[in-house]
């Protein structure tokens, strides 16, 4: 047998995943009665925008080792994977498109934009889709989820009628939501007259304020059940 001066991946790791996939061993309901205590883990859902980056691929290694590992010591396990539809972003993303038709989404109308971005998703949506299989990962692909799916949106609002019957409706998460809107539309809006350092401090800022905001609402929720 002759072995071919360099590596060609298509030849191989096709066959290979798809050969995973038929092993149904992703899915934990086909996994052998061995496998009992779960183990889970929901991906971070991309956001439709566009396609994935190389964070995306190192968040993705890390998520397929945990899963892997656990999968190997006998885990009942399951990566659910699913993609985001980043409400705002996403516009933004088929408004640049239109804007290269020149025109833009008032020209469409409501009804016509919304098609537009649901043929956006359809697009990214599977392109992301692909581009994680293609890295190899260990999803359960039979419980593939978007983020404004029916069953989704309903659990979403189910999940807020439960925080209201707790009374949770004046804790952080709610009372900083003025604050997440401001950041991100800072971010959107393009900045004129700053400097790249300017920009760069500008960004570690509102890194470290979310992450601080994320932690109090953590602390105040905690609070707030313990009280219970």
């Amino acid at each position: 047998m002759k072995l071919p001066k360099t590596y060609n991946p298509q030849e191989v790791e096709d066959k290979i995943y798809k050969l995973w996939q038929r092993s149904g061993f992703f899915n934990p309901d086909k996994l052998s009665p061995r496998h009992k205590k779960p183990y889970c883990i929901v991906i971070p859902p991309p956001n439709i925008t566009g396609e994935l980056h190389m964070g995306h691929a190192l968040n993705t290694v890390v998520q397929d080792i945990l899963i892997r590992w656990r999968r190997m010591q006998g885990f009942k396990t399951l990566w659910v994977p699913g993609t985001d539809h980043a409400g705002i972003a996403t516009q933004n993303a088929v408004e640049k498109a239109l804007k290269k038709e020149g025109k833009t989404r008032f020209d469409l109308g409501r009804e016509r934009f919304i098609e537009k971005v649901w043929e956006w998703k359809t697009k990214y949506g599977n392109i992301i889709l692909d581009q994680l299989k293609k890295m190899g990962a260990s999803c359960d692909w039979s419980r593939t989820r978007f983020t404004m799916d029916k069953n989704y949106t309903l659990a979403v609002q189910a999940a807020f009628l439960q925080y209201f019957k707790k009374k949770l409706k004046k804790d952080a998460p709610f009372r900083t939501c003025f604050i997440l809107v401001w950041l991100f539309s800072l971010i959107l809006v393009p900045a004129k007259g700053i400097s790249a350092f300017g920009i760069f401090l500008a960004a570690v800022g509102i890194g470290t304020l979310f992450v601080l905001i994320t932690i109090f609402a953590i602390i105040m929720i905690s609070g707030s059940e313990n009280e219970e």
